[in-house]
């Protein structure tokens, strides 16, 4: 039995070929592409496209060989009647996207990142899943990979001891465009959905200004955030270059360095107040990223059982993170707590004439 898929955005994370990024990233990575994913599992069909650029439907209906395509997603879902719908959006309509889907019955969710433009939404939009029994899995495609799960399987070892910090390197980058896949790392490593503080610094263009009928409408460059997880773990993002994560355990460090192009671990030797002895793990991936997440939305929903990469929860904790980086920095780097947080603020993402 086969599952319909219906894909929504025709962009680069939705349907654009991956042979661009071939020998540019890790192992792991490709294919990056919803479309090139779903026509990769055999239990899944790819059965419509939708996109409001007439050159975008044409184009990949021709090199996927799907003849049925769409400029409205409500007249996809109708007609269509998918099990799936895949979504590559920008962030403003995809909860609008899930919560209309759901009204007609659909059970299974791939929705990009970051989920909504604010806690609020993004609350209401995964409690309706919830409460419909639907499945989701979600864009942050690290969690998934084969080196990044091996990275954890070395921290929850016992070998090094137990976590402490983790430390997110990727750059001085904007909240919504890069930063959901760092706070869903800490997420991930932490094993831990629920956080206590965040304290941030931000920076950009009117960062400093007011905040319009409660609406951020630009995405801001994070200079630096702080973490206190539920159960004990502190995060930090920084604006480091090189894509690397670090895992500093009591008695060790692991790195998934590069974006996941290999691990290092370091440990005590000799000189047992130093981690100078230092091994090096490369993983052979099976499948990338999202192929994994796609295979895990089909698995749960013909065995009716969980997702298995991530939940409601971890999905919910990270795009609380995100608003809290916010919120605290344009409080002049106040600590807050959770509980501290304006659900219903929005941030648009906008950057220039694009958005997140």
């Amino acid at each position: 039995m086969s599952l319909k898929v219906g894909l929504i955005g025709l962009g680069r994370m939705g349907a654009e070929p991956s042979e661009r990024f071939v020998g540019q990233v890790p192992p792991g990575w490709l294919p990056l592409s919803h479309a090139e994913a779903i026509l990769s599992n055999e239990g899944l069909e790819l059965s419509g496209l939708c996109d409001n650029d007439e050159g975008r439907r044409q184009r990949f209906g021709k090199h996927y060989g799907v003849d049925t395509v769409y400029s409205d997603y409500k007249q996809m879902i109708d007609e269509l009647r998918p099990d799936i719908i895949s979504i590559a959006t920008r962030t403003d309509i995809r909860c609008d996207i899930i919560n209309y889907a759901l009204g007609k019955g659909i059970k299974g969710f791939y929705a990009e990142k970051p989920l909504a433009r604010s806690i609020k939404e993004s609350r209401e939009t995964l409690e309706h899943i919830e409460s419909c029994g639907a499945k989701i899995v979600y864009g942050a495609t690290r969690r998934a990979m084969d080196v990044y799960k091996k990275a954890k399987e070395i921290c929850f070892s016992g070998e090094l001891g137990n976590i402490k910090h983790i430390n997110i390197e990727f750059g001085h980058s904007a909240l919504l465009w890069t930063l959901p896949h760092a706070v869903d790392l800490i997420v991930f490593f932490a094993n831990c959905s629920e956080f206590e503080t965040v304290q941030a610094a931000c920076s950009g263009a009117d960062f400093g200004g007011p905040v319009t009928d409660n609406i951020l409408d630009m995405d801001p460059l994070v200079d630096f955030a702080y973490f206190k997880m539920s159960s004990g773990i502190s995060a930090t993002i920084s604006p480091v270059n090189g894509f690397n994560v670090r895992i500093g355990c009591t008695n060790g460090i692991v790195t998934v360095h590069g974006n996941g192009g290999f691990i290092e671990i370091n440990k005590t030797g000799q000189m047992t107040d130093y981690f100078h002895d230092t091994e090096i793990i490369k993983v052979e991936p099976k499948k990338s990223g999202t192929q994994y997440l796609f295979a895990d939305l089909c698995d749960a929903i013909l065995l009716q059982r969980d997702v298995m990469n991530i939940s409601p929860a971890e999905i919910l904790c990270g795009q609380t993170m995100l608003f809290g980086i916010v919120q605290s920095a344009k409080q002049k780097g106040i600590i807050l707590t959770a509980s501290d947080l304006d659900e219903e603020l929005i941030i648009t993402g906008r950057t220039g004439q694009l958005f997140a």
